[in-house]
């Protein structure tokens, strides 16, 4: 070997590259303030605009108190 030759280098990699798997999660209503409001009389809208929810969504939340005590 000759002293004056250069040899590749071998490098690590100066960064990383990972990819994380990410979820996003709405916060959940109070399914007992829900319950308590409804019982009170607030309609659907009202409780979609309380919790800033789509109505959908509270009716879906709606089955969630039914079954909650089936769970």
């Amino acid at each position: 070997m000759n002293s004056g030759e250069r040899h590749p280098r071998l490098e690590e990699p100066i960064g990383v590259d990972l990819t994380y798997p990410i979820q996003w999660r709405e916060s959940k209503v109070d399914l007992s303030e829900l319950a308590k409001l409804r019982e009170e009389g607030w309609t659907t809208e009202e409780l979609a605009q309380r919790f800033n929810k789509k109505p959908p969504t509270i009716r879906g939340y709606y089955d969630d108190i039914r079954n909650k005590g089936r769970m």
